[in-house]
């Protein structure tokens, strides 16, 4: 799964957005006095879209994050 995570200068998650996987384009994103988003390929089966999305309580959602801070 395809997650571009937007970051500010300190390292700390401000954004996460998940494209859609049919999704042609080119994104440019990033957070005012931050960093460019930077794209990162995850195995769902370790970080979950429904944690990631808070679908599933903010306990995942924050061990989702944590898993991204890892990768970056």
């Amino acid at each position: 799964m395809k997650v571009l995570v937007l970051s500010d200068t300190s390292g700390k998650i401000e954004s996460v957005v998940l494209p859609h996987p049919d999704f042609p384009g080119e994104l440019h994103m990033e957070v005012e006095g931050g960093q460019p988003a930077r794209e990162l390929d995850v195995d769902e089966r370790e970080i979950r879209r429904e944690d990631l999305l808070g679908e599933n309580g903010e306990d995942a959602e924050a061990r989702a994050l944590q898993k991204l801070r890892e990768l970056l």
